[in-house]
């Protein structure tokens, strides 16, 4: 399964055009429980499109979560009612979800079209970002102690892997080797709102004589800071 998902990644690559379309991919909506951390992956576009076939990577802190995730079963990766992977329409828009771990501490996912692009109810892509999908990373032992900084993988290996739907514009199955989508070339990360570097117990700011302010905090925890 692994080989055949990166042979039609090459065949995508293959056919298809470039495109230097602004991408914003995010990870919001982090919870944190004693157990594990679950988070939303989003995506936005400056121009609207309809989503074909794509791939991303995540880097985690293994003091939290442990190495080899995949492999040990401390991810589960959903499709929440509305998030973009769970579209429909008669048929599922998106198959063939693939995780791996590509080194002990970072994993990949990716999605492939199962419709073409004539399908598709409409775009699903826009300027306001759309849920993709939902991670849920379990702790190791005496993880929940770690900071549980996750973060997207970006480099010239790991960027662009994201496709418009290809075709045909009739209803059916997709037809990406003769109809190939456009490779989308502008991939922007955004996950430093997935975790702060101290537990701030206060913060104060008090203004002063000399037009000056000072500042009062506490924090629990500093990581890396």
């Amino acid at each position: 399964m692994k080989k055949h998902n990166l042979l039609y990644l090459i065949l995508l690559i293959a056919n298809t055009t470039l495109l230097a379309q602004a991408l914003d991919f995010s990870i919001e909506n982090k919870t944190t429980t004693a157990t594990e951390v679950t988070f939303d992956v989003t995506l936005a576009s400056d121009t609207p499109f309809k989503l074909g076939s794509g791939q991303l990577y995540f880097n985690f802190n293994t003091a939290a979560f442990g190495e080899w995730v995949i492999d040990n079963d401390a991810v589960t990766i959903s499709y929440p009612d509305g998030s973009v992977l769970a579209q429909s329409n008669g048929f599922p828009l998106y198959t063939s979800f693939v995780e791996n771990d590509n080194t002990a501490s970072r994993f990949s996912f990716s999605w492939q079209q199962g419709v073409s692009s004539g399908t598709y109810p409409g775009d699903n892509i826009s300027g306001a970002p759309a849920v993709l999908f939902q991670v849920s990373m379990n702790f190791a032992a005496g993880g929940e102690a770690q900071p549980d900084d996750i973060c997207f993988e970006s480099g010239e290996v790991f960027d662009d892997q994201t496709f418009t739907a290809c075709g045909p514009a009739s209803f059916g199955f997709p037809d990406c080797l003769n109809e190939p989508g456009i490779q989308l070339t502008d991939d922007d990360f955004e996950c430093n709102l997935m975790f702060f570097p101290i537990d701030l117990l206060e913060f104060r700011a008090q203004a002063r004589a000399d037009y000056t302010t000072l500042l009062h905090w506490t924090t629990a925890n500093e990581y890396n800071n």
